[in-house]
């Protein structure tokens, strides 16, 4: 990837919410409540702390993880969407 993040920034691919299930059905609240996965492509190297020592992000290039669909700052990059955020701003990772 050609994008390389700095300090503790995260960039994300954003998957769209599913809006049918397998058999078919239509979910009613397909956008979960502003909560969307995401497919993490590249993380910095970490913010310092009050002490300067570097703290690296738990989360590493390929895990799944679930953000708001406002988190972090939203970019077109080689006509693909992607989102940059912090590492506080994740929900949760998918295992």
């Amino acid at each position: 990837m050609r994008l390389r993040p700095i300090n503790g920034n995260i960039i994300v691919r954003p998957q769209d919410a599913e809006k049918t299930t397998s058999g078919g059905l239509i979910i009613a609240n397909a956008e979960n409540d502003g909560i969307i996965q995401g497919e993490i492509l590249a993380v910095g190297p970490g913010e310092y702390d009050s002490k300067g020592i570097r703290v690296e992000p738990e989360v590493k290039p390929g895990q799944t993880i679930m953000l708001h669909t406002m988190a972090g700052q939203s970019f077109d990059f080689d006509d693909d969407k992607y989102q940059c955020i912090a590492s506080h701003e994740i929900v949760a990772i998918l295992s």
